[in-house]
């Protein structure tokens, strides 16, 4: 790959890294991203067009030896990023999340959770007799959290979801987890998504949870500092309760005896209604009868 980037790129490599979706290297003390293009770099390129707009310049995009962004090496496109900034494995914290929570764009859109989790969820019991026979350790999992899922559904559609409802849209993430945490990544316009400002903050408590954080001190604050609605604290629960980690093992990792996956189903609800209980002390939240069954 070395002799590749010279060619493409007349950059001296060194130190690279091979991550699940990029390469990372120095050259000449410059730190290098090259990210893998899944066919979404035009709406990349304007992440970071919005980004250095409002003075987030971390990155730059390189152009190849042909002046393009996408270079294709070993059959796979690529785009590569330059670190503008001193490079930190320091995590995101509160302001950072509240940043691009307060940076409304020039998009509207209606609340699309509904409809994707609905086909992740009818896709993924489509499949259940096929995953069951490659791997009976799902059984130890697989049919709760098909409950909980249809368990955020639910909670969406009676209490969040305002059908035509047109949404403001920010900069969020499609996932909040140890890697997009980091801040040199948590910026880096490959992660970034256009979707409502609370997005992120669902997120991060559920990945909190997840990680046994202290995601009930965090909760606190974001409510404290942020002006949150009740039909976003609705939103919020839902993200929290529909278990995006849990597709990301079956569809990704594919490791069915994780035993923190088994062992975090056993209290899962558990913690919900815990939420639940601390959100009351601030919003009229509904009674949930259907989190007990």
């Amino acid at each position: 790959m070395k002799e590749e980037i010279r060619y493409h790129y007349s950059l001296i490599t060194e130190n690279l890294i091979y991550r699940e979706d990029f390469i990372e290297f120095t050259s000449n003390h410059n730190y290098y991203y090259l990210m893998l293009e899944k066919g979404n770099l035009e709406k990349t390129l304007l992440i970071d067009k919005i980004m250095k707009q409002e003075k987030i310049d971390i990155y730059d995009f390189v152009v190849n030896n042909h002046f393009q962004y996408i270079t294709i090496m070993n059959g796979k496109k690529y785009v590569l990023l330059r670190l503008l900034i001193e490079k930190t494995e320091k995590e995101v914290d509160i302001n950072d999340l509240l940043l691009f929570a307060s940076i409304p764009l020039n998009f509207t859109s209606e609340l699309k959770w509904y409809e994707k989790w609905t086909y992740k969820t009818d896709a993924l019991e489509f499949n259940r007799k096929e995953l069951l026979s490659k791997n009976k350790k799902l059984e130890k999992t697989l049919d709760y959290y098909l409950c909980i899922c249809e368990n955020a559904i639910i909670y969406l559609k009676y209490h969040s979801l305002n059908n035509g409802k047109i949404y403001q849209l920010y900069l969020q993430h499609d996932r909040l987890n140890n890697k997009s945490r980091k801040y040199i990544m948590f910026y880096n316009p490959f992660y970034i998504v256009f979707d409502i400002r609370v997005r992120d903050i669902g997120e991060i408590i559920k990945q909190y949870i997840f990680e046994g954080k202290n995601y009930i001190n965090l909760l606190k604050k974001i409510i404290k500092v942020m002006k949150i609605d009740l039909d976003e604290m609705n939103l919020i629960i839902s993200r929290i309760m529909f278990p995006t980690y849990y597709f990301d093992f079956v569809e990704t990792e594919n490791n069915f005896d994780n035993k923190k996956i088994i062992t975090f189903s056993s209290y899962y609800l558990d913690i919900i209604n815990g939420i639940l209980k601390c959100i009351s002390d601030y919003y009229e939240i509904s009674t949930l009868d259907y989190l007990h069954q």
